[in-house]
């Protein structure tokens, strides 16, 4: 079960509302990675197979979220578009973690 909290002005300046804000970013930020990781295996087994069987053992390449919006994959739009909306509530988070201290 949930703990109550109040919900007031100095509850968002205290240690453990920033507390939690920090984790929440931590986490968000792991949520980032995942997703990023997800959209490449997705594409690369899809719409980009053929390109990704060239590649040579070893051989790295770096991936942009430009490169993984422009797939014509649907399933690939749809984890970006989650990753979209991650990294634009961690930025969220980060900001009220800056107002609150």
């Amino acid at each position: 079960m949930g703990k109550i909290v109040k919900f007031s002005k100095e509850y968002k300046s205290s240690l453990n509302y920033q507390k939690q804000l920090q984790q929440n970013i931590a986490k968000l930020d792991n949520i980032e990675t995942e997703l990023f990781g997800l959209a490449i295996n997705t594409a690369t087994a899809g719409k980009w197979k053929d390109w990704s069987k060239n590649k040579q053992n070893g051989e790295v390449f770096e991936f942009t979220e430009k490169m993984l919006k422009d797939t014509g994959d649907k399933n690939v739009d749809a984890i970006i578009l989650l990753l979209d909306n991650v990294i634009d509530t961690k930025e969220k988070m980060k900001n009220e973690l800056q107002h609150t201290i």
